[in-house]
């Protein structure tokens, strides 16, 4: 029994290692090329050969992540040939700014699922603001539309930006401006949208309101820019993400 238990402790403790690898991507100040992570495999691989484990999986923790990331931003690779795209994606929130009836416009929370009439590996979480009357579009939505879009500002630059932490943070990996509506595909709501419209009427005045739709529904587009600040800066920010995925 002893043993098995310190066994256990064993594997905890080289999970806690791994998962400490990939939180510090929080506090990478750029995202390492392909030739660091070569560096780290064979870094793990040395690690393993010398039996250090709890070293060897917070290395496998950072390369993980590495690896991870560079898949989900692979695809921006494909806004370098033009400005001006078309996509055709699933709507997740739509959420008015703008304090002055003449600045006011809609920022489009996306899910795209084709870019340029050509499928992508993954569906990546974009964001589009719209200077223009809008239909309907409820969560669920279907939409292809013409946009600009481009890489969340910062994203390669070494020194960093708030604004692209505060992105990324998000999931948000493109931003870009509606230029006009090619056709919305409507979906009847479903369970989660009924949900989603009676709970909002319940908390209707209340305000957490946004934060409560968060942790409950993955409902992002509430949430303030001060709170995201507020998230990261308690450390809470990986909450709020992992209810929204």
């Amino acid at each position: 029994m002893f043993e098995t238990l310190l066994n256990t402790c064993s594997m905890d403790l080289r999970l806690l290692s791994f998962a400490l690898g990939a939180s510090s991507s929080l506090l990478w100040p750029w995202l390492p090329s392909t030739a660091w992570g070569g560096a780290l495999l064979a870094l793990a691989i040395l690690l393993a050969h010398g039996r250090h484990w709890r070293l060897m999986f917070l290395v496998l923790g950072v390369l993980w992540m590495q690896l991870n990331l560079q898949y989900r931003l692979a695809w921006l690779d494909k806004l370098e040939t033009q400005t001006s795209h078309i996509i055709t994606a699933r709507v997740q929130s739509t959420e008015s700014s703008g304090d002055k009836p003449r600045d006011k416009f809609a920022r489009l929370l996306l899910r795209v699922e084709t870019l340029d009439e050509q499928p992508l590996a993954i569906s990546p979480l974009v964001r589009v603001n719209a200077y223009q009357a809008l239909p309907p579009l409820p969560a669920g939505s279907r939409i292809t539309l013409v946009s600009s879009l481009k890489p969340a500002h910062g994203l390669a630059n070494e020194a960093g930006m708030d604004g692209r932490r505060l992105l990324l943070g998000k999931g948000i990996t493109a931003t870009g401006n509606l230029r006009r509506i090619v056709e919305v595909q409507e979906t009847a709501p479903g369970m989660r949208e009924r949900w989603l419209a009676a709970a909002s009427s319940a908390w209707q005045g209340l305000e957490q309101a946004p934060l409560l739709a968060a942790l409950s529904f993955g409902e992002q587009g509430g949430i303030t820019d001060a709170q995201w600040d507020l998230f990261r800066g308690s450390g809470l920010t990986h909450i709020i993400i992992f209810y929204c995925y």
